[in-house]
């Protein structure tokens, strides 16, 4: 579609506006510190990143850290600690920045997409702001999610460009190289290849064996990487869920993936650092664990009976469940059964139906009333990601909101007395390490843990009660 002068000049306000946007909300962020989930792993404590040499990159990119294989997203973390060691500031520059190219990738790809500039700036706008998006931008430990997404978008609108420029192999073999670098940033990448037949679809290639075969050297590369991803995974967490969960419930758990994403889509509300799996040894799955199966049975039957946008909304829920599907659960990891940050690139499909409709409701005389309902809701979104944003000032800000979210799991409190007693707040932190034993009397390490505290406050005998407790 040829732009006219007028259009172009409006196209590169309204650029502007969306990134001037976010970039006023997440500057919050920038003064964050670090919290303990991760950071101290990742930036604090890692000693990959302290040797700026030609064998600490060699190390970067031929070994695992901590069952993950992310050398570019290492890498960058090197630069930075070399350059400006544990400040935090500029990890959560580099985040902001990051976050902010996104926004502008998003905004090139939907409007090849789609052709149409409001398109782009609903899309952009929505991704920028949406509140389950602060955690992968506020969260230095979440570099990964930024970096992958960086190339998997710059991918996916050389795919776009490739489609529409009859095929011209160079936008091909560029999609490709992005892609690598793409699984080189977080092995989620995987999921690329497929999501390609998605776009086919979308722009309404037809099917051949060229369509298929152009996408063997990628899935070649993303099953390399899933196997890798798969042999990483911490097998202890593996083998305790599979003996806490029965088929049924493990079904049940992923279709509450779906189902909690889906929700929190429209209503990002009592968002958390953490949402912890149900322990199994107390009534089983909650009953809405259960019920997110015929729900997802219902929206299933309703997307197939439906007649408005149909292309648009068939590509939505592909491109959501194709992105998506490596962090259901299906392989289990990790202590969370949900988290913010995994919808970080799956929502993209359901902003561009957003912003298709407002493009039509535009072009059909309706500018102002449309105009006001999205404006509102994205200040409504904006409002709720700025207080999230809060949230993540530092460790034990962010983890006294997990408790407020999930007062009876003993973990948290734990973690929060961790940090209370790196900082000095050792009053805090036995209060805390006594409530996880409340909850928990069989949970060594918080007697451990307490054994420090109770010594440091002089209480010499309780700590060696603590330790025996311990062994």
């Amino acid at each position: 579609m040829t732009k006219t002068p007028k259009n172009q000049s409006l196209m590169r306000w309204a650029l502007f506006a969306v990134l001037t946007f976010t970039a006023l909300i997440f500057a919050r962020s920038v003064f964050n510190g670090f919290v303990s989930l991760d950071d101290e792993t990742y930036i604090l404590g890692n000693p990959y990143i302290r040797d700026f040499s030609v064998n600490g990159i060699k190390t970067i990119f031929s070994k695992f850290y901590f069952g993950m294989y992310h050398p570019i997203t290492m890498l960058s973390y090197l630069i930075e600690y070399t350059l400006f060691g544990a400040d935090p500031l500029p990890y959560h520059f580099v985040n902001v920045l990051l976050h902010l190219l996104n926004t502008l990738i998003v905004f090139r790809l939907a409007e090849r997409l789609s052709e149409k500039k409001w398109t782009a700036v609903v899309v952009s706008l929505l991704f920028a702001v949406h509140p389950m998006h602060v955690e992968s931008v506020a969260w230095v430990s979440e570099r990964k999610d930024l970096l992958y997404a960086l190339f998997y978008l710059l991918s996916l609108s050389l795919y776009v460009r490739y489609l529409k420029s009859d095929y011209k192999v160079k936008w091909y073999v560029f999609s490709g190289v992005f892609f690598i670098l793409s699984l080189l940033s977080k092995p989620a990448a995987i999921t690329l290849p497929v999501l390609l037949f998605a776009f086919d679809f979308y722009v309404a290639r037809k099917w051949s064996f060229k369509v298929m075969a152009e996408k063997i050297p990628l899935l070649i590369l993303s099953v390399a990487f899933g196997i890798m991803a798969l042999s990483s995974v911490k097998q202890e967490t593996y083998e305790f869920l599979a003996t806490s969960y029965g088929v049924g419930e493990r079904i049940a758990i992923i279709s509450y993936n779906v189902a909690f994403y889906l929700v929190k889509l429209f209503a990002p509300l009592q968002l958390s650092a953490i949402y912890y799996y149900p322990n199994p040894d107390v009534g089983g799955l909650p009953w809405y664990y259960f019920a997110s199966i015929p729900f997802l049975m219902i929206l299933a039957f309703l997307i197939y009976k439906n007649r408005w946008y149909r292309r648009e909304v068939i590509f939505a829920f592909a491109f959501f469940l194709i992105t998506v599907s490596v962090m259901l659960q299906i392989v289990p990891n990790g202590l969370a059964v949900v988290c913010d940050r995994y919808t970080y690139v799956p929502y993209l499909g359901f902003f561009f139906v957003a912003g298709k409709w407002v493009a039509d409701m535009i072009a059909a005389g309706k500018k102002k009333s449309v105009l006001v309902g999205f404006f509102t809701v994205t200040i409504i979104f904006s409002m709720i990601a700025w207080n999230r944003i809060g949230i993540w000032k530092n460790g034990e800000i962010l983890m006294t909101d997990v408790i407020r979210k999930s007062p009876d799991i003993f973990h948290c409190y734990w973690m929060r007395g961790n940090i209370r007693n790196k900082s000095g707040n050792l009053k805090g932190a036995l209060q805390d390490y006594n409530k996880t034993i409340g909850y928990d009397p069989s949970y060594h390490l918080a007697y451990s843990d307490r054994s420090t505290v109770r010594q440091a406050l002089g209480d010499v005998k309780g700590a060696v009660e603590d330790l025996n407790k311990a062994i």
